[in-house]
């Protein structure tokens, strides 16, 4: 069909555009004609593309696997992720920040969502995951902040945009991992639809002020044995 024929050429276009190490390139800019754009860490946009083309046929492709390869490769010893990989790229690489950025929850839930079964981990490790955000970044209305702010200790960058507050979109992302590993979801899934209550709440969102993009999550939790995002 034409639907497929434009997908393939779409994730042909992916393969071609796939770096050597197996993970994508994304760039920002200051300006609406582009110019001067500045390359941007490769953890999340590589995420994203392989999250989107999860329980699809391309699955079983080279590129698939192998930008799953670099995403594994990319995970701290605690089983986490941050934006820029367990080498700090924005330190070292790119923006050349005078801090490492910390792990957050949108990374790492999402890389375990995928890497999850791969990575052969004991519930007892998924729990730990789990209590760890529980002690650091849970808040009162059952939401999680979004990064593991001094995970780094001294070396942890100060300071977050929105002054760390909790993103929608990252918690629907937590949520489908809480759910797709059987963790314990139910004051998360309570925070999610109370925030979803107020008129036009994604224009007040975090990150993700979307809503095509954040129902677009919902159905990816739902794809993932996360039921309860369907409330949402």
């Amino acid at each position: 069909s034409q639907i497929q024929s434009a997908i393939d050429r779409g994730v042909q276009y992916l393969s071609n555009a796939q770096t050597e190490n197996g993970s994508w390139i994304s760039y920002k800019s200051r300006y609406c004609s582009f110019d001067k754009k500045i390359e941007q860490p490769r953890v999340y946009p590589t995420l994203i593309i392989l999250y989107a083309l999860q329980h699809t046929r391309y699955e079983k492709d080279t590129f698939y696997q192998k930008g799953m390869q670099y995403i594994k490769d990319v995970m701290d010893e605690n089983y986490l992720w941050s934006i820029d990989g367990k080498n700090h790229e924005m330190t070292y690489a790119f923006d050349r920040i005078p801090c490492f950025v910390d792990p957050d929850i949108d990374t790492t839930s999402t890389a375990l969502i995928l890497l999850g079964p791969s990575l052969n981990l004991e519930k007892e490790n998924y729990i730990q995951i789990k209590k760890l955000f529980d002690d650091k970044i849970l808040t009162q209305n059952g939401l999680y902040r979004t990064y593991l702010q001094g995970y780094y200790n001294k070396k942890s960058c100060p300071q977050y945009d929105y002054n760390n507050q909790p993103s929608l979109g990252a918690n629907i992302h937590l949520l489908c991992f809480f759910e797709k590993y059987n963790l314990y979801s139910t004051l998360l899934s309570l925070g999610l639809q109370n925030s979803v209550l107020e008129k036009e709440y994604w224009k007040k969102a975090v990150y993700y002020r979307s809503l095509p993009y954040l129902t677009y999550l919902c159905t990816k939790a739902i794809e993932n044995n996360a039921y309860s995002a369907q409330h949402l």
